[in-house]
């Protein structure tokens, strides 16, 4: 008898979890209009865009800058990210500071390509702007995290990973 009613109480948690999930997997598919950034990410593809109000042929034009941006980027950034790793590995080797300073030299020469051709693909959206939106486009990219701190694209931990944290002055009240 006792374990038939341990079996009862075993069946009424198994089932009475399976509901709570079914509930709160429900209530995270259905309630995503209105919690949108917790669960698609399309801030970083549609952010100008949005905040510069585009109208629909820019954002044809934009989409085709941001492709071809890309294209040309992110092999760059993989070697930058690769001369930085082999940089920070020297950590061991009995490398004179010329010899590093040389090594740095080639870390930096990286990062000032990438920020040019970034810097020129930002030129290219700027055309495509009215007067009002590159005003708009001007304050964004001067509070853009890795400006506003005064550091190259290579800012932050040598492998690209930071702990993630939110700086005081960036909450919006």
């Amino acid at each position: 008898m006792n374990d038939q009613r341990k079996i009862r109480i075993l069946i009424g948690v198994v089932v009475a979890l399976v509901l709570l999930n079914g509930a709160l997997l429900a209530w995270m598919g259905f309630g995503h209009e209105r919690r949108g950034h917790l669960f698609r990410r399309t801030g970083r593809a549609t952010f100008l865009a949005d905040t510069l109000g585009f109208s629909a042929r820019q954002r044809e034009q934009y989409n085709q800058l941001r492709k071809s941006y890309f294209q040309e980027s992110l092999p760059l950034a993989r070697q930058m990210r690769a001369a930085r790793q082999d940089f920070y590995q020297q950590i061991d080797d009995s490398l004179t500071d010329r010899q590093l300073a040389e090594k740095a030299a080639a870390v930096n020469a990286q990062v000032t390509r990438l920020d040019v051709l970034t810097l020129n693909h930002f030129r290219q959206v700027a055309a495509i702007c009215t007067p009002e939106q590159r005003m708009k486009l001007k304050k964004i990219l001067v509070d853009m995290p890795f400006v506003r701190r005064g550091l190259g694209r290579g800012g932050g931990p040598p492998f690209g990973r930071r702990p993630d944290f939110q700086r005081k002055d960036s909450i919006r009240r």
